[in-house]
């Protein structure tokens, strides 16, 4: 059997596998299986105040392991269970009645299809971690909470639907927050005309060139003089989005006061944006490895968030590679072989080089 056939045959197996965020424990159970048959070392870890029990982690140490981390995550937005892979020689893709999966069971296929070739070639060879997370599609749980080992220098995540050669070196960040006003009896009036008055100060949509604002009236209870404002800033500087925030807090604040409401604010952090510097080495060894691979390569700023984001929040340099997995989350979704090839040999020069 071909290494294309191999590796088409890798993914077919991983992506029919149905696992949402939360419920990856049938792909923990594929990893393991994989990891023992192969007398691969490896580490679990569940993560019981984020995630079910039963769901967690994988940690694969390669040949002891090393300074490089190569990392995809378990977990499709939508399910799987109706897959039916359908593959032209050139392109895979779905029948239509699901989402192929790609994302990211491409990353984990690509991955695994390296380790084996990486132990079937014997020889005096750096080694290296494999990591598998969980509820990245969620609340990046799984990355946010990774026991990496600490001799790690750099992450190489593999999740990005750009093409192999692009990479995230920026991402934006995204903070949450909800806003409930409260009133007094007989006044829910005034509770709705205090949400409206925010509304009607703040900045919607696009408001800087990197930074977007969102809000919204999103529940109104008059029976118990409640409204419930939500809404989103992103930003690629998280001092912008703080910014933002306290403009939010000082406005909030003002209002109620002049129409005698209390309020309650909450807020999130779905992702904290980064910035790898142009020269980092995690730069210097993805570009390399790229080019040597004979791909351009090319540095793009994302405004969605990825186990990329967590690592760098962590202190742990990391960068998204794109793997071609095109228009992910949907019925349309699709990778080129090609693409799934190369995304295979920037792992192995990722590996080699020094």
């Amino acid at each position: 059997m071909s290494c294309r056939s191999n590796l088409v045959n890798l993914f077919v197996e991983l992506a029919s596998i149905n696992a949402l965020s939360g419920e990856e424990k049938p792909v923990i159970d594929f990893l393991i299986n994989f990891a023992e048959k192969r007398k691969l070392p490896y580490i679990f870890e569940p993560i019981p105040e984020k995630c079910p029990e039963e769901t967690g982690n994988i940690i694969f140490t390669v040949n002891g392991g090393g300074h490089k981390l190569f990392v995809s995550h378990m977990d499709t937005v939508r399910p799987t269970n109706k897959l039916r892979v359908q593959f032209d020689g050139k392109t895979l893709k779905s029948d239509g009645r699901s989402v192929l999966g790609a994302d990211n069971r491409a990353g984990i296929a690509a991955i695994l299809f390296y380790i084996d070739e990486y132990l079937s070639i014997p020889g005096d060879k750096e080694g290296f971690y494999a990591a598998f997370t969980v509820c990245e599609e969620t609340n990046l749980a799984g990355s946010l909470n990774l026991d990496f080992p600490a001799e790690v220098e750099h992450a190489f995540v593999f999740d990005s639907y750009l093409r192999p050669g692009k990479i995230i070196t920026s991402s934006f960040g995204a903070l949450g927050f909800n806003i409930i006003l409260t009133g007094v009896e007989n006044e829910g009036n005034k509770v709705l005309q205090a949400a409206k008055n925010i509304l009607s100060k703040l900045p919607q949509g696009r408001v800087e060139s990197e930074t977007t604002f969102t809000i919204d009236i999103k529940e109104n209870k008059t029976d118990t003089k409640e409204v419930l404002l939500e809404g989103d800033i992103r930003s690629s500087a998280r001092g912008r989005i703080e910014e933002h925030l306290e403009n939010l807090k000082a406005l909030t604040k003002q209002v109620c006061s002049l129409t005698g409401c209390d309020f309650t604010l909450k807020i999130n952090w779905d992702f904290k944006p980064y910035s790898l510097e142009n020269n980092s080495s995690i730069l210097q060894l993805a570009k390399e490895a790229i080019e040597t691979s004979g791909l351009e390569y090319e540095e793009l700023v994302s405004i969605g968030g990825s186990d990329a984001n967590s690592f760098n929040e962590r202190g742990l340099p990391a960068v998204n590679f794109g793997i071609g997995a095109q228009n992910p989350h949907s019925f349309d979704e699709f990778i080129e072989i090609e693409d799934f090839e190369n995304v295979v040999e920037i792992i192995r020069k990722l590996v080699s080089s020094k």
